[in-house]
């Protein structure tokens, strides 16, 4: 029992340890791509704060996916990521929210996204490209607290390799469902924003 604990304590460290490091040489030489949101994964805390599982995976979740599009001054993820040579495709993430069960969206039985967790799971992206994808895995929306959480995710399309992960939690806001969430996702990208300072130095 406990050379397996320390087993799977030395695999978390690994995990971090391999992506920790922002790579920033093949993120200004490589084509970067965007692909959005992923809720396949997400706790959403209270279901009485929230519509109905259907209405929120078919309505919201591409909803706030395509904020991109509709207001592209506003989430400019090149400004954000500081990489004016971003390019955007929702397609997987797109494909991959719309195969969520909604019957299972508020499931208490749901774990919280880890590290190892989110290692096994990018690989489901398409991979043998030479380029890099960046993402964001929404971890949690929870009105209680209120704090939306994510993890910014750098990928290797090549290899499907997990290569840098960010962990973000910020204070959502606004008038109505859509807005009030897309309030902590404008604040993560600010966060971002930030901490893309130092990751390039």
């Amino acid at each position: 029992m406990k050379t397996a604990k320390l087993i799977a304590l030395l695999l978390i460290l690994q995990l971090t340890l391999s992506a920790q490091y922002f790579p920033k040489e093949e993120y200004y030489s490589k084509p970067v791509v965007w692909l959005g949101l992923d809720f396949t994964l997400t706790q959403f805390k209270n279901p009485f704060d929230f519509p109905p599982g259907e209405e929120l995976q078919r309505r919201y979740m591409p909803g706030w996916n395509e904020m991109i599009i509709i207001e592209p001054d506003k989430y400019n993820i090149r400004k954000f990521l500081k990489n004016e040579n971003i390019s955007y495709s929702l397609t997987e993430v797109n494909a991959f929210n719309e195969q969520i069960d909604p019957a299972q969206i508020f499931s208490e039985e749901k774990e919280l996204l880890t590290l190892e967790k989110l290692e096994e799971d990018v690989s489901k992206y398409e991979n043998g490209k030479d380029e890099l994808a960046v993402m964001m895995y929404v971890v949690s929306f929870n009105k209680t607290i209120p704090r939306g959480t994510f993890y910014f995710v750098v990928i290797d399309r090549s290899s499907g390799r997990l290569m840098f992960v960010e962990k973000v939690s910020a204070d959502p806001g606004g008038f109505g469902l859509r807005n009030y969430w897309l309030g902590s996702y404008h604040r993560a990208l600010k966060q971002l924003r930030y901490r893309m300072r130092e990751w390039r130095r």
